[in-house]
């Protein structure tokens, strides 16, 4: 189911997007000791609705519908008519969105999405510049007081290490 999954990543992303999903399922795996194939199976492919040309119903015909409903879960509502919106508010508004859709999601989505936080927390402290890699630990630290730590303690612990 693995090599299915990186497959469909592969072909739904951009290529030079595809670091980000295998990292998410490493994290899942090496850091949040994982070892279903189907949530492993979902961090590759937990961006492929957002970030790239993936199909729900294509997700549950070659999936199923666990992990179809995992990749949805974890698909980001995005706001109505964001033109009308300053980049600021934009953010802000994301960000309370965000955590909307973290509170309906299931344990196993809130632990991909710790793992795809931790991801781009690294990702971020290796670019970004000191006030914008500040305000993204912010909200971070917004992200896991809504994730209670029992969902994943190892992952939750990773993140909160590089908070400090």
């Amino acid at each position: 189911m693995l090599e299915k999954a990186l497959l469909y990543a592969n072909r739904v992303h951009d290529p030079d997007y595809l670091p980000h999903p295998v990292q998410v399922m490493e994290n899942l795996r090496e850091i949040g000791r994982v070892t279903d194939d189907e949530l492993l199976a979902t961090a590759l492919l937990h961006d492929t609705l957002e970030w790239g040309s993936g199909d729900l119903t294509e997700l549950n015909e070659q999936f199923g519908e666990r992990v179809a409903n995992l990749v949805k879960q974890l698909t980001r509502t995005e706001p109505d008519n964001p033109k009308d919106y300053s980049r600021k508010e934009l953010l802000k508004l994301r960000h309370k969105l965000l955590m909307a859709d973290i509170a309906v999601m299931s344990e196993d989505a809130k632990q991909i999405k710790l793992a795809d936080r931790l991801a781009n927390l690294h990702e971020r402290i290796e670019i970004e510049p000191p006030e914008k890699l500040r305000k993204y630990k912010v909200k971070t630290k917004d992200l896991l007081s809504h994730i209670d730590r029992k969902v994943n303690p190892p992952l939750w612990d990773a993140i909160e290490k590089l908070l400090t």
